[in-house]
């Protein structure tokens, strides 16, 4: 993955495998988790072997602020990383932990540790990622709104209802979300 730890000497090749298996979907591991785990593990044992605390080791090679990913033209404008890493090492007392459990012997043993990830959308230029919303104006006067969304409990549903309504002027009540996605 050159884009979260940009290295000029790398170059992957990606096929397409059609298998009897479920395709990945907003609901079946959207976002790369299995292969972010392997680069992230990866990642792990490098700093191990350098010697190195994996932490330090992803902040030196992280993606730098400015850093314009080639084929999407993405680009980080700020430093989200280490910002995150920052406040996830404060909320679970990271340094402290990770000293603490350096030696351990024995069957059963403590461990910490973090990851990075970075998910690029909207690939450009030809904008894999699209969606579209299809409207039907019912013979009562409500609106039914019908979307491929994923609503997973973050409030999608009610956030479209929301837009709809107060763009078409028409009272909350009247629109209906219907989802339609199918991963």
């Amino acid at each position: 993955f050159p884009q979260l730890y940009p290295c000029e000497n790398v170059e992957v090749d990606a096929y397409t495998v059609f298998t009897n298996k479920s395709v990945a979907g907003a609901m079946r591991g959207y976002g790369i988790p299995q292969t972010m785990w392997a680069v992230e593990g990866h990642t792990e044992e490098v700093a191990a072997r350098l010697g190195m605390d994996p932490v330090e080791f992803r902040r030196r090679n992280l993606m730098p602020v400015g850093y314009v990913d080639h084929f999407s033209k993405n680009e980080l404008y700020d430093d989200s990383f280490n910002q995150c890493l920052d406040k996830a090492m404060a909320a679970m007392d990271y340094k402290r932990k990770y000293r603490e459990y350096q030696n351990q012997t024995g069957d059963i043993r403590r461990g910490i540790g973090v990851s990075v990830f970075w998910y690029n959308t909207a690939v450009w230029p030809i904008s894999l990622e699209t969606s579209s919303c299809r409207m039907v104006l019912n013979p009562d006067g409500s609106l039914q709104v019908q979307l491929g969304e994923t609503e997973i409990g973050q409030g999608a549903d009610t956030a479209f209802a929301q837009m709809t309504a107060d763009v078409l002027g028409v009272p909350l009540e009247s629109v209906h979300v219907i989802s339609c996605q199918d991963t």
